[in-house]
């Protein structure tokens, strides 16, 4: 059986480990992102969709998308 000891810690030290934990948690997952963009994703899985429309909304903000009217004009331009 492990040896198990009780630390008491105050509120304010409690506090200030839970935001340095939250802050971690951010950064990590900001990290993940930059890292899953370099790597092969699996067609259709949850991460190529992310990937994907994250690469359409660039391309929109660069000004580099087609706007349509209709459906029936969507349709006609795939259809070219």
């Amino acid at each position: 059986m492990a040896n198990r000891s009780t630390v008491t810690i105050d509120s304010k030290t409690a506090e200030s480990i839970f935001s340095e934990i939250t802050v971690l948690e951010q950064k990590l997952e900001a990290l993940k992102e930059k890292v899953l963009r370099f790597l092969p994703t699996k067609y259709g899985s949850d991460l190529w969709w992310k990937k994907e429309i994250d690469e359409a909304e660039e391309l929109f903000k660069k000004g580099k998308g087609i706007k349509f009217n209709s459906a029936k004009e969507a349709t006609a331009w795939l259809n070219t």
